[in-house]
This record gives structure tokens, sequence and C-alpha cells, in this order.
């Protein structure tokens, strides 16, 4: 227990940021030997520090700790999230548990940005690169997956199987063509293509102008494939291409066939895991498969709460939440936004305040430009956290050195 307690006693103290060079090459030696691979350091350069680096785990230097006869309990501290053992005894331990994957201060992959999520790389190593790997997808604060970043390398940066400019997102950008003009959605070809032809905000089957076109053939192709029978409506499948599936599609949890209203409006519901204290003990409390954080909802989550005596609208999983949606004020959404990495308060108790928390460094609104600089491809601007100041006088974001705690870099703690 002493060896174990001053082993996380340096790694504490020995954290730091990665920097990625992987063109120079390891400055420090492979991660290979148990001095490298308990040092704090990313020796190979590799974006992996320690035990989360494959080389050290494949060397053996990093197994779990049993701990005979212990009981299970939440791992979703940063001390069980840094003590080598499955606490909550479910096969996964520290950052390979997703308990301690929902903390990004201490279980920060390296795809977790928009320009780790735009360079081609899989950065993680886990066979997943870019928009393909669910830690940039479903990631709250990766903007450059919502779009083709960049439309003249080559690559498929929103993993939408369509490049460049094949890619409706590049419509009309540098060497792209303009977008072709609307035009009616009413053929078996138009209404299978996973296109929205007319531009209507609905696509395929699940646009009234193939569901009910003039075409009686085209009817009878989408009546096979509308979800609205209990078979179409439990499959997990997308038949009508609308974008939605089962019961989270109209055509299903509206319709008013007796049989659909019992499958998708069940007497027992499950009660969705969205409440403050819920999504902070540690366990799968709508049993998704996605514990506290991990789970969307939340990530959804508002409460009124009182901390350090103050009263706020807190998320259990974000602190630097807006009440105000950026896409009606976006200069208000980021002064509020810094209000809320500035005030000294832990809203999301998550043990980390302002700046220290990844969400004040990461989120889109504190980050100036970030889209624009991956399309020129330049590394994203920083944001507030990390020397830019937005004036709200100016509705500009201006560069000041960093000279204060709320300018210090980000580190990714653990191991």
């Amino acid at each position: 227990m002493i060896a174990r307690t001053l082993l996380l006693a340096a790694l504490v103290a020995s954290a730091g940021c990665f920097e990625l060079d992987r063109v120079n090459g390891p400055v420090l030696g492979y991660e290979s030997d148990p001095d490298a691979c308990n040092d704090g350091r990313d020796n190979d350069r590799d974006g992996m520090i320690d035990c989360r680096d494959s080389s050290c785990i494949g060397s053996g230097l990093c197994g779990v700790i049993i701990v005979e006869g212990a009981r299970p309990e939440p791992e979703n501290t940063f001390l069980k999230c840094t003590d080598r053992i499955d606490n909550d005894q479910d096969g996964n331990w520290d950052c390979g548990d997703r308990n301690c994957q929902a903390i990004q201060e201490l279980c920060c992959v390296t795809e977790f940005s928009d320009y780790f999520c735009a360079d081609g790389v899989d950065n993680d190593d886990n066979g997943f690169r870019d928009c393909g790997d669910f830690s940039c997808r479903n990631n709250p604060f990766v903007t450059v997956c919502d779009f083709e970043a960049v439309c003249d390398d080559g690559r498929d940066n929103d993993e939408d199987d369509l490049e460049d400019c094949d890619d409706p997102d590049c419509a009309g950008i540098g060497d792209c063509p303009p977008p072709p003009d609307p035009i009616p959605e009413d053929t078996i070809a138009l209404c299978s293509d996973g296109i929205d032809n007319d531009r209507n905000g609905f696509r395929d089957c699940g646009d009234f102008s193939c569901s009910m076109a003039a075409d009686p053939e085209v009817r009878v192709f989408c009546a096979a494939r509308l979800e609205n029978n209990v078979e179409r409506c439990s499959d997990g499948e997308d038949n009508d291409g609308n974008g939605f599936t089962d019961c989270a599609d109209f055509s299903c949890s509206r319709s008013t066939d007796p049989d659909l209203i019992a499958l998708c409006e069940s007497p027992d519901p499950v009660d969705e895991e969205d409440g403050f204290d819920e999504c902070k003990n540690g366990l799968d409390d709508d049993g998704d498969g996605f514990p506290d954080c991990a789970d969307f909802s939340c990530r959804d989550s508002r409460q009124e709460r009182e901390i350090d005596g103050v009263m706020v609208v807190a998320s259990p999983c974000q602190e630097s939440i807006t009440v105000t949606d950026p896409e009606d004020n976006l200069f208000l959404a980021i002064q509020e936004a810094i209000d809320r990495c500035t005030n000294g308060l832990d809203e999301d108790e998550d043990g980390f305040t302002d700046c220290d928390d990844w969400d004040c460094h990461w989120n889109p609104l504190m980050r100036p430009g970030a889209d624009v600089a991956i399309a020129a491809g330049r590394p994203p601007e920083e944001g507030y956290c990390q020397g830019w100041r937005f004036l709200s006088a100016t509705r500009e974001w201006v560069f000041s050195a960093p000279s204060d705690d709320r300018n210090r870099p980000l580190y990714c703690r653990g191991y």
C-alpha cells in the first residue's frame, strides 16, 4: 500500500503536457522499461504517457492491481482513476473505465480538439481516426466533425464517406463547384440516394414528396420502408432514411397505432439519467451503458444549485454552459462562458475550477476562429484560458501574453 501511495504521489507531481513530434522521433527514448513507464513523460512523443502508452502496456508494465476482498465502489475520482485498481469491478480500470473517461481533465485522449480531430492521424491508436473516433464525434467541444473541414486534402474529414468537393459541405468553397439548384425529390432514384435534393430539411422516404409522391411506384417503394409498424420501429435501422431510428422517429412515436403506442410509450418508461446527483454517483442509472457524464442525458442536465453561497445554474458535466443559445446571440454566449470560467466557482463539482477545468479550455465559444484556422491548414488559435481575451466593447478576440493563472496551459493529468 505504501509503495502504491508513493507511486501515485509521483504521478501527480510529474503529470504534465505532452507535445507531439512525429517527425523528430523520441528525444528521451522509447517507453518500454519500468522507469520510462513511470516518469510522467511522453518519452517517445507519440502522444501517450506512461501506462496510457501501448508500448508500456505491451511490455507488461501496467497490469491491474488486484485487491483481495475489496468491495465494488464507484470509480470516478482522481485517486480511484489513477490507482490501477478496478474499483467498481466491471472489468475496466482507470482511464479504460468509462466513469474515468468522462473526467476529461484526467483522461484526456489525444483526439479531443478540432486540431487533433482533423489531422489525419489516429492519435490515440485505437483504430479510429479523426471524426471516425467517438472521442471526436461525441465530443461537445469538437466542431470540425459537423462538416468537411478541409476541401482539398484528399481526405474524408468528417467521415461521411464523401471527401473534398464530393461532399456537399464543400460546395462553393475553393475550387469546388457551387451547390446544384434544388430539384424535386420524387423518383425512386432521388428517394434512395441519401441526399436532401430539394433542400427542405428532409431526405428520401422521410420526405413527404417521396412518401406521398404522385408516382404510385414511388409511394409503394417508400411504403415498404416507412417506420410505421412494430417490426420497422424496433429493428434499430433508419428504414426511411430521414435520420431518425425507431421510436426516435415521429412516425413511430406519434403513431395512433395501439401497438406502436405500446412500443414507444411504455407504461414503465426508463427514468433518464439527468439529475445532478445521478450524474455524479458513478452508476449507469438508466442502464444504457453510459454512466454519469459519458451519458448525453447528463450533459444536457441543468439545475439551479447553491455553490459556495452563490446560486448558479449548474451542469454536472460542464462548467462553461451558457443560458444564451450561441445561435441567438453569439457574443453574449461568449461573455457568459468567460464569466463562468473566471468566477472562482466549481460549478460542475468535478474538482477543477475555472481555467483548470477542461471544458473552459476547449469550449468553442472560448476558442476564436477554430473552424477558419482548420480550413486554412493551421492549428486553431487558443481561447480565453490560454492567452486570448474577448473584448465586449469591440466584440473581438485579442491575444495577451500569458501572465496569470488563467493563461497557463491545461495539463492532462493521470499517467
